[in-house]
């Protein structure tokens, strides 16, 4: 089995009326099989521009088991949302995972469709 606990922060402030930023922080204690208890710290920084009916966004993440501000994997992702009617949304966006020196690791293009019934 595993078991944990988590405490997660976050909080935004709207600039004008198309930009929103929002700060966010996770702590994560759990434990696992086979390993020892795992800590974790998660810290990240959007910025969002746009409208109900578009919307565009990057956010830097990080997260690491002893310092969040170690930036030893840092996560950078841009995209946006696109509302088609009232009911259809596609999300889409590019993740680029960057490791130790900030050297590329990864690429992960990301794409979705939420259909909301109301």
């Amino acid at each position: 089995t595993q078991d944990g606990h988590s405490v997660w922060v976050n909080g935004c402030v709207g600039l004008g009326r198309k930009w929103l930023i929002t700060v966010m922080s996770r702590y994560t204690m759990f434990n696992a099989p086979r390993t020892n208890l795992t800590k974790e710290y998660f810290v990240g920084l959007n910025l969002r521009y746009g409208s109900p009916k578009f919307n565009f966004f990057v956010e830097v993440l990080t997260r690491d088991v002893s310092n969040p501000f170690s930036f030893k994997t840092v996560t950078v992702a841009y995209g946006g949302d696109w509302r088609f009617s009232r009911n259809v949304m596609l999300s889409y966006g590019v993740r680029t995972v960057y490791g130790e020196d900030f050297r590329f690791k990864s690429l992960i293009p990301v794409a979705s469709i939420s259909c909301m019934m109301r």
